[in-house]
């Protein structure tokens, strides 16, 4: 079972009962927030789509305003103040349920030495102070059937700082015995604690004890998990409200933009979504912090160039000329900083594209979610929604003819809201498009006619659905800079439908030349930098690799007489003649699971300000789609849990598969040196069997 902290989804449905959105009553339940909300959409409400929302109300409040995310800069102090553990009794049934004094001892012990560098762990977000209490401050409670939930724990939080005279300078840390159930904390589903905040504003952690006995070193993981975790995320989060940084949810300059969620790597949660060598995966970390010094922008053939920190790790393959023939070592992280170019007859550098595998069989592209934006926006015109009237498919179902309209609609689609309607813009002469197109959209239930562009001899596609009108631009991205690939197609494991989408899409917008030396070369044109690095990925799957370039930078140009602001653009090309092998810019098809691309130069540039870097599901992450490694064992950073007298490291190591670094805390002296010299990685790269590939000279 996976293990978890529930601070999200508490301070998820702490904002759900905001008045503004009322969507959840002001008194919980005694089952908890997720008796109302499920935990599994609760707990990533800030994040998750839309489509994965069934609650047709929950739906219409999300789409308004949603949760705010984890903030990578400070927006409150850290605390500053005292740790005071609380004697609990819990009274249910007759039967008093408490953690014994002898383990609670133990904690409080392994506290006093666990601040230390906790609380230098969390200095790189700010000025913090953490001291703990020698005494405990007792407290009595009845619960009804041996369970309470938050607002409960919440309420008595407050009690016992009017009682004992607290204010927002005290945490007070809660451990729960077994034999009784915080709902919003079960550890029967894996939550091992969280933290919060009371109504009064005094702070507070709860950490579910698994068992007795409890020693320092905690060798059979009871409690030093937990409770490290949730002292740290309280002490750079006091409020709990999303203002501060998660810390343990935790480089590249802000603004480098990574596949995935399709965004600036400074957007990235943990629970984002990104790919990585071995496709789609999820982030569970994020670190940011202040940098001054060299940037290095690196452009390798083929590729968009990107800039990281020269302690960057990149894969990286050495290639070494022997005569017209390259002799390639075995793939090894390298820093950034001391790339070598590679130059025809010398030797240099190949960065490394992988082949991403297909994770996905989705047989359906949902549009149940659409369906109850369109019906709570009938209600809330007060026109009342009547499906009966208006049926709709509830789903596209995702063969081979329903993947080629994506491709088409990536290419030359829109939506025209007001006319309720997806449009498609073809030229007249396009007239066998325009009939498969009308066969495809018949066989789903839609019609489809079209109108004439005379003065551009075009002729314009149209689709009326209101359904539609609202999916396509949500799964294929808002106007023509935001067009990208859905995932379902992207990561989808059958070529069929990979090949039909790219057809669609090279029907819309592709183009074929040929060159002087007689090559037949395809391109394709897109100011959409989401689109032209996905369709490199996806081209990729199937053997092509596809050369990018920037075809042009933003600028002001003339557009039928108007002045206008020219977005930048990207051209793809590629060539499958064997004999262009040689030819620049134009590829052969690619190896097994890679692709090797020679460094063409690294510039460095000066730079300060916040950096950031990423841990992830298989430790690595793709920048312009180039294979970079993690956060996760490339930082100088000791995993401690456990600690002796003299605040030495006892050994331990954190548990498998647990991703919310319960108990990651950061050696003092090296907390601000991430990310670390690429020596000090332990992930070794991967074996050759797993990483073929075919080199681009």
């Amino acid at each position: 079972m996976p293990l978890s902290c529930s601070s999200r989804l508490v301070k998820n449905a702490r904002f759900l009962q905001r008045p503004e959105v009322a969507f959840i009553p002001s008194v919980e339940p005694l089952d908890g927030f997720g008796s109302l909300v499920p935990t599994s959409i609760l707990g990533r409400l800030e994040r998750l789509p839309l489509e994965q929302m069934e609650d047709e109300r929950l739906v219409q409040v999300i789409s308004k305003k949603r949760p705010p995310s984890a903030q990578v800069k400070l927006a409150s102090p850290l605390f500053s103040g005292t740790l005071r553990f609380v004697q609990a009794t819990f009274t249910s049934r007759g039967t008093n349920l408490a953690v014994p004094d002898a383990d609670l001892s133990i904690a409080m012990t392994y506290a006093s030495l666990a601040i230390v560098p906790i609380s230098a762990y969390c200095s790189q977000y700010g000025p913090n102070s953490l001291v703990l209490a020698n005494t405990t401050v007792t407290f009595k409670a009845s619960t009804a059937k041996g369970k309470f939930n938050d607002s409960t724990l919440s309420g008595w939080v407050d009690e016992l700082a009017e009682a004992n005279a607290l204010r927002s300078d005290s945490c007070l840390v809660f451990l729960s015995p077994q034999g009784i159930v915080n709902t919003d904390a079960d550890p029967t589903q894996g939550v091992l604690g969280y933290h919060s905040v009371s109504r009064s504003g005094v702070p507070y952690a709860f950490v579910n004890v698994m068992g007795d006995g409890l020693t320092i070193d905690d060798a059979k993981g009871y409690y030093a998990l937990a409770l490290s975790h949730e002292i740290a995320e309280m002490t750079v989060d006091p409020l709990a409200n999303g203002s501060n940084p998660e810390v343990c949810d935790e480089c590249l300059p802000p603004d480098q933009f990574l596949l995935g969620d399709n965004k600036p790597i400074s957007e990235y949660v943990a629970g984002s979504m990104i790919t990585g060598q071995g496709g789609l995966q999820g982030v569970t970390r994020k670190i940011v912090h202040e940098y001054t010094g060299d940037l290095v922008e690196i452009k390798a053939l083929g590729m968009l160039p990107f800039t990281v920190t020269p302690n960057h790790p990149l894969l990286v393959v050495k290639g070494r000329s022997r005569g017209l023939s390259i002799a390639y070592d075995f793939p090894q992280w390298k820093e950034a900083g001391i790339l070598v170019t590679k130059s025809r007859g010398h030797d240099g550098d190949y960065l490394v594209m992988p082949r991403i595998p297909g994770n996905r069989n989705d047989e359906e592209i949902s549009l149940k979610p659409y369906i109850l934006m369109h019906q709570a926006s009938l209600k809330q015109r007060g026109r009342g929604a009547k499906p009966h009237s208006s049926p709709h498919i509830e789903a596209l179902p995702l063969n081979e003819d329903v993947a080629w309209m994506f491709g088409l609609y990536v290419a030359e689609g829109s939506p025209n809201p007001a006319h309720r309607s997806i449009e498609f813009s073809l030229h007249s002469d396009e007239t066998t498009i325009v009939e498969r197109l009308g066969v495809v959209m018949e066989a789903l239930g839609f019609h489809l006619y079209t109108q004439p562009v005379r003065e551009e001899k075009g002729v314009v596609a149209i689709v009326c659905s209101v359904i539609l009108a609202k999916a396509m631009p949500e799964l294929c991205g808002k106007g023509a800079k935001n067009k990208r690939i859905p995932d379902a197609i992207l990561y989808h494991s059958d070529e069929k439908i990979i090949r039909a989408f790219l057809h669609g899409y090279q029907q819309g917008d592709g183009s074929k030349k040929v060159t002087q030396g007689g090559f037949e070369v395809s391109s394709f044109t897109t100011i959409s930098k989401i689109l032209a690095l996905q369709l490199q990925l996806l081209y990729g799957r199937l053997g092509t690799f596809i050369s990018l370039q920037r075809a042009r930078g933003e600028r002001t140009g003339t557009i039928q007489g108007r002045l206008v602001k020219m977005s930048e653009s990207f051209v793809g090309s590629w060539c499958s003649d064997s004999r262009a092998t040689r030819r620049k810019r134009l590829h052969p098809e690619g190896g097994i699971n890679g692709f090797y691309l020679p460094v063409k130069w690294a510039k460095k540039h000066p730079y300060s300000g916040e950096v950031y870097n990423l841990e992830t599901d298989d430790h690595t992450y793709l920048v312009n789609n180039a294979i970079t490694h993690n956060c996760a064992g490339n930082c100088n950073v000791d995993y401690r849990n456990y600690f002796d007298a003299g605040r030495n490291w006892l050994g331990g190591s954190p548990t498998p598969g647990y991703y919310f670094f319960i108990d990651g805390i950061a050696t003092p002296a090296t907390v601000a040196q991430c990310p670390a010299p690429a020596s000090s990685c332990s992930y070794p790269p991967p074996k050759p069997s797993n990483l073929g590939g075919t080199a681009h000279q």
